[in-house]
């Protein structure tokens, strides 16, 4: 959580890693992934299955499981496969999240295609997501599977290959945003959405690994209005995750080095928000935007600087 207010600061709690596909699914349905269920760290096939359906079409199949698996084949290897139907599972979810040695996975490669026409990164299920880029380039969704119709737009867009690498992007890595919403401690409310933008690409060794455009979707989690006798106002803000390239969320944070880079920002607001202080508590250090003896306002438009929470391994891609 990152906390805006005028003399007190922002925290965001600490998360965990969790498997590709429920982590990138959590993504997609705009949740959290929960901090105590087994059952998040270590799916069953079905449940891996489903994450999957969910994923690509945005719904699962009340189908014998034999069907639901030759589909997600069909679309993702262009046919169905061969062995145990427990490995054939495994290569659906490596089939979405890492690709073979013909080039990375199908998120990845949508995300790209997306990001190369729109100057935008999406959440949501990859057939409707592809649907509209194909609508956007030709005019309607094109026939053939997932994986072909990926394929075609990735010929049509890169004429060599679509470069790609997977690397390290370490714990404390600054990343600029945009506020799509306001904040207001008179008006904002807990459980509010904050919706943001990366407002800059996130670059290592040459390689996108977050784009300019990825859209992000923060929760406010307290508000506090100033009031007469000079109580300060304040707006709590957990900004979740950004999503990459690759499909995985990257969580995020408020910190004294991203509240250091936010003192350089100009932010229009009320009375003026007129400075930015590092500042300690029990719950730890973050930044505080101060407004004196006024609520804390914030409008839409506004850019500033988070983090990343901790060191993850990302695939980028070559601009």
């Amino acid at each position: 959580m990152f906390r805006l207010q005028d003399r007190k600061k922002g925290i965001i709690s600490a998360g965990v890693s969790r498997p590709w596909l429920v982590a990138a699914l959590a993504l997609l349905l705009g949740v959290a992934p929960a901090l105590t269920a087994p059952a998040w760290a270590a799916p069953t096939p079905l449940q891996t299955l489903a994450n999957a359906e969910q994923l690509l079409y945005g719904k699962t199949f009340d189908e014998p499981l034999l069907n639901r698996i030759e589909r997600l084949e069909n679309d993702i290897f262009g046919a169905p496969q061969n062995g145990p139907l427990f490995g054939r599972i495994d290569r659906i979810q490596a089939g979405l999240a890492i690709g073979s040695s013909s080039g990375p996975g199908l998120v990845t490669r949508l995300n790209a295609l997306e990001w190369r026409w729109t100057a935008r990164l999406t959440t949501g299920p990859l057939v409707p997501r592809l649907d509209n880029l194909e609508t956007l380039l030709y005019g309607k969704p094109q026939g053939g599977s997932v994986v072909q119709r990926i394929d075609n737009l990735v010929a049509s867009t890169w004429p060599g290959k679509l470069e790609t690498s997977t690397l390290q992007l370490p714990a404390g890595t600054l990343i600029k945003i945009k506020l799509l919403d306001g904040l207001d401690s008179q008006t904002s409310r807990p459980g509010d959405a904050v919706k943001y933008q990366v407002a800059q690409d996130v670059v290592v060794k040459g390689y996108v690994l977050i784009p300019a455009g990825s859209e992000g979707v923060g929760t406010i989690k307290e508000v506090r209005a100033a009031e007469r006798l000079g109580q300060d106002g304040q707006v709590v803000v957990d900004f979740g995750a950004v999503p990459s390239l690759d499909g995985l969320p990257v969580p995020v944070q408020g910190s004294r080095k991203a509240a250091e880079e936010n003192k350089s920002l100009t932010l229009a607001a009320g009375a003026g928000i007129v400075g930015a202080v590092i500042t300690g508590g029990p719950v730890g250090l973050a930044a505080a935007f101060l407004v004196k003896g006024a609520d804390v306002k914030v409008p839409a438009g506004t850019t500033m600087f988070i983090e990343t929470k901790a060191d993850i391994s990302l695939t980028g891609v070559k601009p």
